[in-house]
Order: C-alpha cells, then structure tokens, then sequence
C-alpha cells in the first residue's frame, strides 16, 4: 500500500513540476481532434470512405478477423511513432516532429469519431467508443508522457554538454531514458495487443446492428 502511495505522490509531483508542457502536449492534442472533426464535418460524406466502411461493417461478422495480421499492423505504427518521439529526445530541433506526431494522433482520433457519428448516429458513436477507446486510454496518455520526458531529455542533454567530470550524471540521465523508453515500448505492445485481440472481440456483435 505504501508503495501505491509513494508511486501516486511521484505521479502528482511529476505533473506539478512539469505542468505547463503537459499542458501545451494535451493542447497540441486537443488541437489534432479539433481539425479532425472538423475536417470530417466538412468532408459533405466521402462516398468512398464511405463504401469501404459499409463493406467492412457488413462482412466483418461473417469474416472476422486477422488478429495477428492486425497485431503487426498495429505495433508497426505504433513502434514508427516511437521512432520520431524518440529521435525528437536525441535531437533538438526534431522537439517539433514529436509534437507533430501527437497532433496527428489527435486529428486520426478526432476524424474517425466524427466522421462515424455523421455516418451512422448512435450505431457511429457505439462503433468508435468501442474502436477507438479501449487502446487510446492507455496510448494517449502514454504518448503525452513520453512527449514531456523527451523534451526534458533534450534539455537535459544539452545542460550536460556544458558541465565538466558529469560521467555519473550522464549515466544516470541516459539510463533513465533507457527505462523510460522500454516502458513506452511496453505500453505500446499492450496497446497493440487491445487493439488485435480485444477490440475486434467486441465489434463482432456491434457490427450485426449494420446488417
């Protein structure tokens, strides 16, 4: 029980410490959803999109799914965005790909929610609360984390480049990037898993309310 404690009071202190640029991460974020469904709202129904969703929610009962097709598909993705929020950490001027990188999981969010909502109304907002949901509370939080902990790594890279006899500094920060990063990538796997395992479990009765 303490432990639980002492982890949530490192938790709380974390965000206190580095309010603003979980601020201006979430922001960044916020912003993606926004134009995505904005951009979806004003696409007047893409007739294509369109087709290609009926087609998948009419077969998928019947076909169901790949799931360790899904599964690669989806850990790729999610290990090529860990490729630039990591390099945006090593490289400073690359803080604004990482940045990018949020806002476009942002806009993907916010565009498939809303564009299954103007398509199907209730039956849409159903089939994106159990898509998009269960792997994106783990995922958004996890990318929004990491995002923060990559610029203070940049910052922190650069402030040692100026000190002088900083070795066990220096081991400790990039050590700590290491354990960091493997917590990311492992947060990334399990989202990977929901999203090939769990999600189509769910969506295969959802998906016979379109038939």
């Amino acid at each position: 029980m303490k432990k639980v404690w002492h982890i949530s009071d490192q938790f709380i202190r974390e965000l206190n410490n580095n309010r603003r640029a979980y601020l201006i991460t979430a922001g960044i974020f916020l912003l993606g959803i926004l134009a995505g469904s904005i951009i979806a709202a004003s696409g007047n129904g893409n007739t294509e999109l369109k087709e290609y969703f009926d087609h998948f929610l009419s077969g998928y009962p019947l076909q169901g799914a790949a799931h360790s097709e899904i599964f690669q598909l989806s850990l790729t993705n999610y290990l090529r965005m860990a490729v630039l929020l990591w390099c945006s950490g090593w490289f400073f001027f690359l803080l604004p790909l990482g940045a990018f990188q949020i806002g476009m999981k942002g806009f993907k969010t916010g565009f498939t929610i809303s564009y299954l909502m103007q398509c199907y109304h209730l039956k849409g907002a159903l089939l994106a609360l159990l898509s998009v949901l269960p792997q994106n509370l783990i995922l958004i939080p996890a990318l929004c984390f990491y995002m923060v902990y990559q610029t203070k790594f940049a910052a922190d890279r650069r402030h040692l480049r100026s000190l002088n006899n900083i070795s066990p500094l220096k081991r400790q920060v990039y050590l700590h990037n290491l354990l960091m990063t493997g917590i990311f990538l492992a947060l990334l796997l399990l989202c990977a898993f929901i999203e090939s395992f769990i999600v189509p479990t769910l969506l295969q009765p959802v998906c016979g309310l379109f038939l």
